[in-house]
């Protein structure tokens, strides 16, 4: 049987199982996402904690990090009392995890590269780039955690009551 609050507790793992991430209160009106590094042996809060953020989770490439934050406030005057409730406030916001990784809301370019183009491509060349792409993803750096909150996006889906995320 869990204890308190534990009963909810959810952790994430990076496909590298270097890092591992949650969320924690960190005063009485809010939560904010947390990191520990397990080479480093350093744990680091990523959001401010001026949001309500929580059920963080990594992508399945290690590029991102999902997780639900409460920022849309649409009020709506209670028909019993004198006061505003604030329901449905829960989005879903992206981090790139690394200064370098392209956002998921970018701009993409939609030409189409022929099969040609492809074809004429040297074998050797073909090689080396599943090989560098192995390599990359048994190497991932380490997480650029300056700046994380400044990558961090809203996607565009309707706030509602939103939680316990999985990234597949």
């Amino acid at each position: 049987p869990f204890q308190g609050n534990l009963q909810s507790f959810r952790a994430s793992w990076s496909p590298d199982s270097r890092y591992i991430t949650y969320f924690r209160s960190i005063n009485r009106n809010s939560t904010a996402i947390m990191l520990y590094d397990t080479r480093e042996s350093k744990l680091t809060q990523l959001t401010s904690g001026f949001y309500a953020d929580s059920s963080p989770v990594f992508s399945q490439d290690g590029k991102y990090l999902f997780y639900t934050t409460n920022r849309t406030f649409d009020p709506i005057y209670s028909d019993l009392d004198n006061t505003f409730v604030y329901p449905n406030t829960t989005n879903i916001v992206v981090a790139t995890l690394h200064k370098g990784t392209a956002s998921l809301l970018a701009v993409k370019n939609d030409a189409v590269e022929l099969e040609e183009a492809k074809a004429a491509e040297p074998e050797e060349k073909k090689k080396s780039k599943k090989k560098g792409k192995a390599a990359e993803a048994v190497t991932a750096p380490a997480i650029d955690l300056v700046g994380f909150e400044e990558r961090a996006e809203m996607l565009d889906i309707d706030a509602g009551n939103l939680g316990q995320l999985t990234a597949v």
